[in-house]
C-alpha cells in the first residue's frame, strides 16, 4: 500500500498539471506537440524519491500528499526550463 501511495499520485499530478494547468494553445494549426515528453518521466522519478525519502524519515507526514505536491513543483519548472518541442504535420 505504500508503494502505490508513492508511485501513484504523481502520475495523475502530472497528467492534471499538463492538461489543465499547463494548458497551452498552439496557434499554428500545422504543428502539434511531440508526443513522448520525457520531463514528464524524470518529474514522477523525482517526486517518487523524494516521497519514499518522507515515507522512510518522516512517517507521521502524509506520502501521498508530499508525493503530489512535488510532483506539481517540479512538473512547473521543469517546464518553464524546458519549452516543449513542436513539430509539423
Amino acid at each position: 500500500m505504500v508503494m502505490l501511495g508513492v508511485l501513484v499520485p504523481p502520475i495523475a499530478t502530472i497528467i492534471i498539471m499538463d492538461q489543465v494547468v499547463l494548458n497551452r494553445k498552439i496557434e499554428d494549426s500545422k504543428l502539434r506537440p511531440v508526443n513522448f515528453v520525457p520531463v514528464a518521466f524524470i518529474c514522477w522519478a523525482l517526486a517518487s524519491v523524494v516521497s519514499f525519502y518522507f515515507n522512510s524519515n518522516l512517517p507521521q507526514y502524509c506520502t501521498s500528499f508530499i508525493s503530489i505536491i512535488t510532483a506539481a513543483i517540479f512538473y512547473a519548472v521543469a517546464n518553464a526550463i524546458v519549452k516543449p518541442k513542436l513539430i509539423e504535420d
